[in-house]
């Protein structure tokens, strides 16, 4: 069962590769590469492929939501869109471990934008919005190697009031190492993602044909560790650490790939402070930048809704803050800065 998942997986990215027929042109770039619904992803350089982030993680790596224990809710706003002060970008997202079964999860991730010199019937300018509904199966098939998939259902109302559908498929992969210590317990992960893995596209009346979505590869490392295990209070420990390294690249355009680092330091896993730095390289074709980097910084703070006495607490509630200025290849708004700010739920099961 479990290598037939594996083998059904290699056929999928084998079919990505001969699937792809047409260039991907920038159709909703911004939607699909430069704007993340994490804050925490986005302050530590756009990367989250080998890392965990709550119900967040389905949208980053679909095989990522296995590390997520019980329930688990997520959501955030980003503002503003650039240069358009009525826009905005709002991610929902759910998760529930089913034991030996894996994880399920269900999210949204949309935008909506009003644009002046489209109006309807009464005079009201007319709302465009893109959003993608995703349910998110994830699996460990064996030696702590999980696997993903998010079938997504894409829908696009353009500024004309016309509805537009497509059905992306991503998957992805998850590997952990476990290095027990009792003073400094490390672990790495490598994660790996191919979005939108059987390019599919999408009717789009305002190309006058088929708009093509971008296949998008991922992959990333990530470490993490106790770098001081005092305990101050009791059951947090003084000082933790995350890093995560990835690269992406477009598979159906000739030139556009991604690096991406970031760093989280804990303390008292109550106070998060985290960095990062990206560099985009981008299509010449599209008429813009060849290029973009910039530094990302974000800071997030963890309430316990339970006794501050065992390790494991079952309920805890982050808040995180972002600030950064996306990556775009069009000239003109390298000032435009914009926040991310999320809240999570998670609620552990009590093992007893």
């Amino acid at each position: 069962m479990k290598k037939n998942a594996i083998a059904v997986l290699l056929l999928m990215i084998i079919y990505s590769t001969g699937a792809i027929s047409a260039d991907y042109i920038g159709f909703q770039h911004e939607y699909f590469l430069e704007q993340h619904p994490s804050a925490k992803a986005n302050a530590m350089g756009h990367g989250m492929t080998a890392l965990s982030d709550g119900a967040f993680s389905a949208y980053y790596n679909p095989a990522g939501i296995i590390a997520n224990a019980g329930f688990s809710a997520a959501y955030s706003e980003i503002s503003p869109y650039y240069f358009i002060d009525d826009a905005r970008y709002s991610y929902f997202g759910l998760t529930q471990e089913w034991g030996n079964w894996g994880t399920i999860g269900l999210s949204q991730y949309k935008f909506d934008a009003k644009a002046g010199g489209y109006t309807d019937e009464s005079g009201s300018p007319q709302t465009m919005t893109l959003s993608m509904n995703t349910l998110t199966l994830s699996q460990n098939v064996f030696w702590d190697l999980a696997l993903g998939l998010n079938f997504n259902l894409y829908y696009y109302k353009d500024f004309y009031a016309q509805d537009h559908f497509s059905f992306p498929v991503d998957v992805g992969l998850l590997k952990s190492f476990l290095i027990k210590s009792e003073t400094s317990p490390q672990k790495f992960t490598l994660g790996m993602v191919v979005k939108n893995v059987l390019a599919s596209t999408i009717d789009d009346a305002g190309l006058g044909d088929v708009a093509v979505l971008p296949v998008t590869f991922r992959a990333g490392a990530g470490w993490e560790t106790i770098l001081m295990n005092q305990e101050v209070i009791t059951g947090l420990l003084l000082l933790g650490m995350e890093t995560n390294i990835e690269y992406e690249n477009i598979l159906n355009t000739s030139n556009h790939s991604a690096y991406k680092a970031g760093t989280q330091l804990s303390l008292l896993e109550l106070f998060f402070v985290r960095l990062g730095y990206y560099s985009y390289s981008f299509d010449p074709e599209l008429g813009g930048k060849d290029s973009f980097s910039d530094f990302t910084w974000g800071l997030g703070v963890q309430v316990y809704l339970d006794d501050f006495v065992e390790r494991h607490f079952p309920l805890y509630l982050r808040l995180d803050y972002a600030q950064l200025t996306p990556p775009t290849y069009k000239t003109g708004l390298e000032d435009k800065t914009n926040m991310t700010l999320g809240v999570q739920l998670q609620w552990m099961f009590d093992d007893e």
